[in-house]
């Protein structure tokens, strides 16, 4: 049996979404560095499939609210035996279960994440569950921190912001030849510019605001197009297609859908946009846009101003405002050379704080500082 130091991951989710990418992530930065990793989840769940595919330990847990004891148990019994250096818990589900097994088991660093910025609920069971269960609670943003803090009322030096690194692609094509293929790929004119989203669609990333304020600079930019780069849940693409196509802009509103490789989007992009109304943590989508050196306007929300400084990496503007984004909009392809400087800025703030590589070490110092301040010596 390996005799390298176990990290152990659950997570009950069953989708692929922006979390299960950043678990699946530290399990492989974790393996890279040497350790041990296995991931706790759902047989039937993506991440679990993909973990499997690729040679991660994988721990075949329901997760489910009626399966909380049996899954305390089954934890629990692993625990022991395999006396792991940490478990990371990532979703309510799994959390119950597996917090409480690592708690009795003794583990040395055991970490409750919080991916999104939604508030939680201003309970003794939650103050317990983040505060007594967990050494430490990571996040993506010091929104999601201060938000905690202020409504749990445990102290933030309890709270480590960490946000979810991006992985470089092996290689950035040239921004002619991105935007070339995108306007093969829409069939359009090779006098075809592009502007763009990549997000999930739904009502939180406000895509009807995007819309709007697109239309309302269609008359004065007649070769630009809008593009959005990404699913929804349920029929959401349907819903906001039929509003699109009430607009004047219409035939200049593209979807593509979800794109496993979203690099050549953005090189093709004049501006790259996020437009969240109401909460957002540290997207990824505005780091990947950022480290492909393209010009960023986000809204004012969650940890959107933290890696956007406006006026010098990006544009931020007040959410449901279409008129403040269309004149943000506006800014950028008229002064197209301030609007690279910034992005220049942007680049050489990610490249060298955004990173996976970044993340992973960051939260590997987390682990070993919480562990050796609990066990000074080695466990017997």
């Amino acid at each position: 049996m390996s005799m390298s130091p176990l990290i152990i991951h659950t997570e009950a989710s069953d989708g692929w979404g922006g979390q299960e990418m950043r678990v699946y992530q530290e399990l492989l930065y974790m393996r890279g560095r040497g350790y041990r990793t296995a991931l706790a989840a759902p047989s039937h769940s993506v991440i679990f499939k993909k973990a499997m595919q690729n040679g991660f330990e994988c721990w075949p847990i329901s997760f489910s609210k009626l399966s909380r004891i049996g899954d305390f148990f089954r934890l629990l019994g692993k625990f022991l035996k395999e006396k792991p250096l940490m478990v990371g818990t990532h979703s309510s589900n799994d959390s119950w279960a597996a917090l409480l097994a690592a708690r009795v088991a003794r583990v040395p660093a055991v970490l409750r994440y919080r991916h999104l910025g939604l508030p939680v609920a201003k309970t003794f069971i939650n103050r317990f569950l983040y505060n007594s269960l967990a050494d430490a609670v990571v996040t993506t943003s010091d929104y999601t921190s201060k938000l905690l803090h202020s409504r749990l009322r445990i102290p933030l030096s309890h709270f480590h912001t960490i946000p979810t690194g991006i992985k470089p692609p092996a290689l950035l094509h040239d921004v002619s030849d991105a935007r070339a293929r995108l306007q093969r790929k829409l069939s359009l004119d090779t006098d075809a510019r592009f502007i763009g989203m990549v997000a999930t669609l739904q009502t939180l990333k406000g895509p009807t605001f995007l819309m709007d304020a697109f239309d309302q600079i269609t008359d004065r930019w007649p070769h630009h197009h809008l593009v959005f780069v990404g699913d929804g849940p349920a029929d959401n693409p349907r819903i906001y297609k039929t509003y699109a196509s009430k607009l004047a802009s219409s035939s200049r509103i593209h979807f593509v859908g979800h794109q496993a490789e979203v690099f050549d989007y953005f090189r093709a992009f004049d501006i790259a946009l996020l437009t969240s109304v109401r909460v957002e943590a540290v997207p990824q989508s505005l780091l990947q846009a950022m480290f492909a050196g393209i010009p960023v306007i986000g809204t004012n929300v969650g940890g959107i101003p933290e890696i956007i400084g406006d006026g010098r990496t990006g544009l931020l503007v007040p959410p449901e405002n279409s008129k403040a984004l269309a004149k943000a909009i506006e800014e950028v392809l008229r002064d197209p050379a301030p609007a690279q400087e910034r992005a220049q800025k942007a680049y050489k703030n990610v490249s060298e704080n955004n990173t996976v590589e970044k993340m992973g070490e960051k939260v590997e110092a987390l682990i070993t500082s919480i562990a050796r301040a609990k066990f000074p010596t080695p466990r017997e």
